[in-house]
């Protein structure tokens, strides 16, 4: 079982890195083999991977990201009968330092309530789209979008166990 999981996994390498990564339409595959679930990266670039994992009994899937060197495995810390699928991957956002969107207008403000609960205020005269990324005890990060009124606040739905959130970006919401 093992070795025919092993010489599809192979196949699938070959056939990416012989039509190009330009071409190809993923980089990450994802093999399923007797120990658990592992990313593969088959690309010589850095990409970063999205999956989803839907839970048995789980209505709704949950998006993680998994960011990959080039030509690299990473084992998934997934246990039990979850569905995990790939459903993207892209390539790493260059380290330069000068942002492109430096100018993109800044409205949301992650903050605090009383009770310690995270909160995010909208300080502008839009509607706010939020990005978010939750970071829990397995250093898997969480993303989550969600969307702020004109001058409002959102309450956010703390994750279980989730150590800390953060406000990755933000635009205007779709009309």
């Amino acid at each position: 079982m093992v070795t025919l999981l092993r010489k599809s996994l192979l196949a699938a390498v070959l056939a990416i890195t012989a039509t190009g990564p330009a071409e190809a339409i993923q980089c990450v595959l994802m093999v399923d083999a007797a120990d658990g679930r592992t990313l593969v990266n088959a690309c010589d670039s850095c990409r970063v991977a999205k999956i989803e994992v839907t839970r048995p009994g789980a209505g709704t899937p949950v998006a993680r990201s998994y960011t990959l060197a080039e030509r690299s495995k990473l084992p998934l810390p997934l246990k039990g009968a979850n569905k995990v699928r790939v459903v993207g991957d892209q390539a790493c956002a260059p380290s330069s330092t000068a942002a492109p969107e430096a100018a993109a207008k800044t409205c949301l403000t992650l903050a605090a309530n009383k009770q310690g609960n995270p909160v995010l205020l909208n300080s502008c005269d839009s509607c706010r789209s939020a990005m978010l990324e939750w970071q829990m005890p397995d250093n898997v990060l969480i993303q989550e979008n969600a969307t702020v009124v004109a001058r409002s606040f959102a309450a956010l739905t703390q994750k279980d166990d989730a150590l800390n959130v953060r406000l990755t970006g933000e635009r205007e919401c779709r009309k």
